[in-house]
């Protein structure tokens, strides 16, 4: 209803067998949203590229590299994790690792298992946009949303980023998180949320709406596999009353499943139409 044209991009290797992640590389992402990248910038006036995680990296490359672009939306971009030492080594796990975490596949959304090759493709891209950052600004406008808690990437490094590698006065960052930040960029909304029995933000719960079918707050899935504990996964999956948080948080006396869903979304929803209009 707001008079914008939508293409959403499906990666080489997605969509079908986790698998078939083992036979995508970095350069076949990174080529792909160049290509459509390019088709929207000859047919429309105005392009704007956004990106989910290593999606987010893909788009900024573009951005920074091809130019052309009017705007990047980025959530839980992947730009750092907490541990880029640890992102180097993925190609050396491959010399000694044939595949890499196998799981069932029981989400009709995104693939449990963990192919090493994705994880090489992943890093490759973290880097290579780290790289630019040593010598490169961008100018163009840009919205970026994240959780504090984030348990894949570095949320404090992505902020290091947006304040040092992202120059346009109309930037916003939104910030899921119990910091205090004072920024006039920099949009902040607590997720100690008890009334809805949240703890924290997690990587993905940005993204979906409390609505959404299948990830919202009465959605079908819910995601119990939230730490390495299975006697939490097995009370969880049994239907045990629950709290929501990202990967791997805890608090005494509580269960957590994965919060998969955003108790801010049409907040969000409100942000990202007055930065587009601006």
């Amino acid at each position: 209803g707001e008079g914008y044209a939508v293409h959403v991009l499906l990666l080489p290797g997605h969509g079908s067998k986790p698998s078939d992640l083992m036979l995508s590389h970095y350069e076949d992402w990174q080529d792909i949203v160049d290509h459509y990248a390019l088709q929207l910038k000859k047919q429309y006036n105005k392009v704007l590229l956004g990106g989910f995680s290593t999606g987010a990296n893909l788009v900024t490359i573009n951005a920074i590299e091809q130019g052309g672009v009017d705007g990047l939306l980025l959530f839980s971009p992947g730009f750092e994790t907490f541990s880029p030492f640890v992102e180097r080594l993925a190609p050396i796990f491959a010399t000694f690792m044939d595949w890499g975490w196998k799981a069932e596949e029981d989400n009709l959304a995104r693939y449990r298992s963990s192919p090493i090759n994705a994880s090489i493709a992943y890093s490759e891209s973290a880097q290579y946009v780290r790289d630019l950052f040593e010598s490169k600004q961008t100018n163009v406008p840009t919205l970026i949303v994240m959780s504090e808690a984030d348990s894949v990437i570095n949320p404090h490094a992505i902020k290091g980023y947006f304040d040092s590698n992202f120059t346009h006065a109309s930037n916003r960052f939104i910030w899921y998180g119990e910091s205090i930040i004072e920024d006039d960029k920099i949009i902040t909304k607590s997720m100690k949320l008890p009334e809805l029995r949240i703890s924290s933000g997690s990587h993905m719960s940005p993204l979906f709406a409390p609505d959404n079918p299948y990830y919202g707050k009465k959605g079908e899935k819910r995601m119990c596999g939230n730490s390495f504990n299975p006697s939490n996964t097995r009370r969880c999956e049994e239907g045990e009353s629950v709290w929501f948080s990202a990967w791997g948080y805890s608090e005494e006396d509580k269960l957590f499943a994965r919060l998969t869903w955003n108790p801010y979304y049409s907040k969000m929803e409100q942000a990202l139409r007055l930065f587009l209009r601006n």
